[in-house]
């Protein structure tokens, strides 16, 4: 069926950011109880329980003086409902305004709104319901079809400077919910128009003029694993943002707080719903967790020359998230290059292989210091001699093998040769066995006390014989 077309201007959207303007005209709440009054009580301007021009008898305030600004006017009050608007339905007779508790309808041709414009980056939201004169058509045409979006009061600018971001349905009545956004080169302010071609009318819900919000987040840093990094709690608007996260095993948000867990890549998002003022927002940000930094350092030890090698420890600085080395998969390695056998001095501890998914392995080098080894020797005495007994074998060398130096405090008593003792008379002396030491051994050194005994000497009387006298 061919449509008669007829216009409806909605003429620009003037937004003062610094003004205390509405924003936002919500139809769908219900008209208030003093406008409701109002409307009864002004039946001059207005048709209480009226039947509008489609034979809808639905409650309708239906407004029919033609001047400029009158309709927003009822009983000498401006109708909150819409302050901020100037309506004008022109001089056709069939044209008319309808105030119903939960809508507002606008029909047939050269009816006019004029909203607060908008600048550059602003949105509006429309949601309409569409309305056709015939009963079998009512209401089958979608918003989509009869809306048309202009710039600048130009009819031949549609969507010339707005961009039509789409529009959404709601459920099976063919509400329709439309959004446009401002994007023009003019440094002040936009003016736009809709243009309706239904026979009938649209049945307005609201009109929300809505501006972007924004977030001066850019991107969230690398993080370390056990990092935490601080979310912004709000849009650069002050609207509060909800937080998610893809993989929450890599990172977890707790307190406005990102939490990184392990290793890895996921990503954040942050989404705010919008309010009168602001559209939804929604943004999502990369987030990389590298490994963290764990050193393993091998731990100074110490061993005296000829022992074993001791066991070697390590020590570790660097765990987070209350970790330790129980996360390691594979525990670190630690070697030396000294022997049992090695000389005193000191020599590298080092020390590799250890993994976990979440570190960073450095290693620091310990140091080995062998320490030069005591000497002892066996003897604990010398046995007591007797003067005039055979020489005594003292001995040669240490337990360790290093060769001793014997001497004699009192040389009457004893005298020594190397490491044999000689006796030469009875008496008491010192005798003293040294080690000088030497690479690997400390120097010895340890008195003894020799007691020389005196000989058994038996004096015997020899027998003699003789004649009597």
């Amino acid at each position: 069926m061919k449509k008669q077309i007829f216009l409806i201007v909605l003429i620009a959207l003037t937004l003062c950011l610094n003004a205390q303007e509405k924003r936002t005209w919500n139809f769908s709440n219900g008209l208030s109880t003093e406008t409701i009054a109002n409307l009864n009580a002004d039946n001059t301007n207005w048709a209480s329980n009226g039947t509008d021009n489609l034979g809808n008898t639905n409650n309708w305030k239906n407004a029919t003086r033609q001047s400029a600004d009158s309709y927003w006017i009822a009983n000498g009050e401006v109708i909150e409902e819409l302050r901020g608007l100037k309506i004008d339905i022109g001089s056709n007779k069939d044209n008319s305004i309808h105030l119903a508790t939960n809508k507002l309808r606008l029909t047939r041709k050269n009816t006019k709104i004029t909203f607060p414009k908008l600048i550059n980056g602003q949105k509006i939201a429309v949601q309409g319901k569409s309305v056709n004169a015939s009963a079998t058509n009512r209401g089958i045409a979608p918003v989509q079809e009869y809306l048309k979006f202009q710039a600048n009061e130009s009819s031949s600018q549609t969507n010339g400077a707005c961009i039509f971001l789409g529009n959404q349905v709601n459920g099976s009545e063919e509400i329709y919910t439309f959004v446009w956004r401002v994007e023009s080169d003019n440094t002040d302010s936009v003016d736009v128009q809709f243009t309706l071609t239904p026979e009938g009318g649209i049945d307005f819900y609201y009109f929300n003029i809505l501006s972007e919000q924004t977030l001066d987040l850019s991107e969230i840093p690398i993080l370390t694993y056990g990092d935490s990094y601080s979310l912004p709690a709000t849009t650069n608007e002050g609207l509060v943002l909800s937080w998610t996260m893809a993989d929450p095993t890599v990172a977890a948000i707790s307190n406005g707080m990102v939490n990184a867990l392990n290793v890895g890549t996921t990503t954040v998002t942050a989404t705010q719903t919008g309010n009168d003022e602001y559209m939804p927002f929604t943004k999502s940000f990369t987030i990389t967790v590298n490994k963290a930094p764990l050193t393993v350092t091998a731990n100074d030890a110490t061993k005296t020359y000829g022992a074993a090698n001791p066991t070697f420890s390590v020590s570790y600085s660097g765990f987070v998230n209350g970790d330790d080395s129980s996360v390691l998969t594979n525990q670190p390695t630690v070697t030396t290059t000294a022997t049992q056998s090695s000389d005193v001095g000191t020599y590298p501890i080092t020390v590799n292989g250890a993994v976990a998914a979440n570190y960073e392995m450095t290693y620091v080098p310990g140091t080995l210091t062998i320490t030069k080894a005591s000497q002892s020797m066996a003897l604990t005495s010398i046995p007591a001699q007797t003067y005039g007994t055979a020489a005594y074998t003292l001995p040669a060398t240490t337990a360790q093998g290093q060769t001793l130096t014997w001497t004699v405090a009192k040389t009457s008593v004893a005298t020594v040769s190397g490491n044999t003792l000689t006796i030469k008379k009875a008496g008491t002396t010192t005798v003293t066995a040294t080690q000088a030491g030497g690479t690997n051994y400390e120097a010895f050194s340890k008195e003894f006390t020799l007691t020389v005994n005196k000989a058994a000497l038996t004096i015997t009387a020899n027998d003699a014989s003789k004649t009597y006298g």
